[in-house]
């Protein structure tokens, strides 16, 4: 099995899996971006500390949705990002090393999300 490789049914995960859409969710519109920010999120371990991740059940792995739902918009190094963004995390080993950089000041594009992603979700509560 490739990384990124689906590990479980689609029947079988929820509809808000990351894994399942994180290629076209840029393109949603705010409201189905607004449900994936309010059920997309589990707690427990990294994700508990990093609350940002998504986990993806489908593909067994990681997603920073900040970036998956924003990044684009940035235009800052997403044709450089690889893991987290364009494929799930799966390499335990290195996560926390791995996720500590993308939430510090390295990764722009990290950064721009952050921001849209509050803004977003100020104007989104406003309507």
């Amino acid at each position: 099995m490739v990384r990124g490789d689906p590990v479980f049914l689609k029947e079988n995960c929820s509809q808000y899996d990351i894994g399942l859409v994180f290629k076209e969710i840029s393109s949603y519109s705010d409201q189905d971006k607004l449900k994936f920010t309010e059920n997309a999120f589990e707690t427990g371990g990294w994700l508990k500390r990093f609350s940002w991740l998504a986990y993806s059940k489908f593909l067994d792995g990681a997603f920073c949705l900040l970036c998956v739902l924003f990044g684009v918009q940035s235009g800052q190094n997403s044709n450089n990002l690889d893991k987290l963004y364009k494929t799930p995390f799966t390499l335990c080993t290195s996560a926390t090393s791995c996720f500590t950089k993308n939430a510090s000041r390295k990764c722009e594009m990290h950064n721009f999300s952050l921001i849209v992603m509050d803004n977003f979700l100020q104007n989104m509560t406003k309507i």
